[in-house]
């Protein structure tokens, strides 16, 4: 069997010219295509196609099977490419995070719809196609940690400098904003260790960036994956939680030593009634200060992630944000636009109380407003996280900020240096709400 796998061009979301160019570097790996094509018997033709990175489609080609992976913002196109292909009577497979949430939409430009994860799911599909009897949903329970199979990197013939893996899957916390429930579920399931250290082995870049909702979630078995990381000579990013990384010194040591460059994490907001009303029970905002200190006592770098649009935020909590944020001594920070993605609970409660006012797909990229805030205006809530990204990433502050982590070695330094070029260009072209 020839199979097609496909990431839709996600460009147009991009709100401008650099992070379109960012997006079109051969730097970010897509994990969920490398593990589709894990799926797949050895002895079948497998074809990736990025369509972020220059990757063309050749609708002439003969396959057997497309399947395609999409998020919210990039359905239109994902559309546009099952329909093209069902014309030239191709069976369609579209799975993903917005399929998962609206299966029925996506339903009228594919022939299949997988809800959920893909292990179980596609592995029936690709049988079930020989047999030619597709059925027009595929779900299954959550998917066994032992039986993910390894990605294969092999199908993506073009260098990248970074690799993503997956050591766990789900989330016990229960933002409302968040759609990762809506695939990786909410029981927080462990890969065997040794698994995962067998794919690291396999893979042969040296910085790595794992894709799990959050690796504080089981301190213990975090650290002993990370333990039986040293010495495999690699650098990696993951996300965390402020409720381990503020108390857990054993855990910091251990995450350092084994390579660990950064963590990525969602404060999310700065009032504590607001991330109490969102179910962000991993957040105190007493402990980011102390959060901060820890990891970077450790030389290990801080992606911090705001939000806003939260009902309780007024305008003046730009300001007062950026007050915090001269405080902690983070080293990049992304500023988004509060998305009430389908599939959330955050969706259902907006759409309930009439407050969403687009339902273009395309402008869902938490980047652009979809709804009514509460206590300002759409304007306000965009043009104030624009003022926050331009005054954080104005020259003085930015400067200051790369030049601390020399101190902290050489990896750190360029992390932070990296991180900072990249948003410090965004300031120049925000792109329009």
């Amino acid at each position: 069997m020839r199979i097609l796998l496909v990431q839709p061009y996600a460009g147009y979301e991009l709100p401008n010219i650099v992070m379109k160019l960012s997006a079109s570097l051969p730097a970010f790996p897509n994990l969920t295509l490398q593990q589709l094509a894990g799926i797949c018997p050895e002895e079948y033709d497998v074809e990736a196609v990025d369509e972020n990175r220059g990757d063309k489609i050749k609708f002439d080609r003969e396959y057997d099977l497309v399947a395609i992976t999409c998020r919210t913002a990039t359905v239109p196109r994902s559309y546009e490419i099952g329909d093209e292909f069902r014309r030239r009577g191709v069976p369609v497979v579209l799975g993903g995070y917005h399929p998962s949430a609206l299966p029925d939409e996506p339903k009228m430009h594919a022939d299949s719809v997988v809800i959920g994860e893909a292990e179980i799911s596609f592995a029936k599909i690709l049988k079930d196609v020989q047999k030619g009897r597709l059925k027009p949903y595929y779900q299954s329970d959550p998917v066994d940690p032992k039986l993910i199979p390894p990605a294969r990197r092999d199908i993506i013939d073009y260098y990248l400098p970074l690799a993503a893996i997956e050591a766990t899957r789900g989330c016990p916390v229960n933002c409302d904003f968040c759609f990762v429930h809506k695939i990786k579920g909410k029981i927080h399931r462990k890969r065997p260790i040794e698994n995962v250290i067998d794919e690291i082995k396999t893979i042969k870049q040296k910085n790595l960036f794992f894709f799990d909702a959050s690796l504080t979630t089981d301190p213990r078995y975090t650290k002993t994956l990370f333990k039986h990381m040293n010495g495999l000579n690699k650098r990696f990013t993951c996300y965390g939680n402020v409720n381990v990384l503020a108390r857990d010194d054993e855990f910091l040591k251990v995450a350092s030593e084994a390579g660990c460059l950064s963590w990525c994490i969602g404060f999310e907001a700065i009032s504590q009634n607001i991330i109490d009303n969102i179910g962000k029970t991993t957040n105190k905002i007493k402990d980011y200060q102390k959060a901060v200190k820890k990891i970077k006592n450790y030389n290990m770098n801080i992606t911090g992630s705001f939000i806003f649009g939260f009902d309780g935020q007024e305008t003046t909590t730009f300001r007062e944000t950026m007050d915090m944020l001269n405080q902690l001594d983070i080293d990049v920070a992304c500023f988004n636009v509060l998305t009430p993605f389908p599939g959330t609970k955050l969706f259902e409660r907006i759409k309930n109380e009439n407050r969403i006012t687009s339902f273009d797909w395309t402008r869902y990229t938490c980047a652009k407003t979809v709804f009514t805030p509460k206590n300002m205006t759409q304007k306000e809530l965009y043009d104030g996280t624009i003022w926050v990204l331009n005054k954080y990433y104005s020259v003085t502050p930015t400067i200051k900020r790369v030049v601390k982590n020399i101190r902290h070695g050489f990896h750190p330094f360029m992390n932070s240096l990296l991180g900072n070029c990249l948003f410090y260009a965004r300031k120049f072209d925000p792109g329009r709400n």
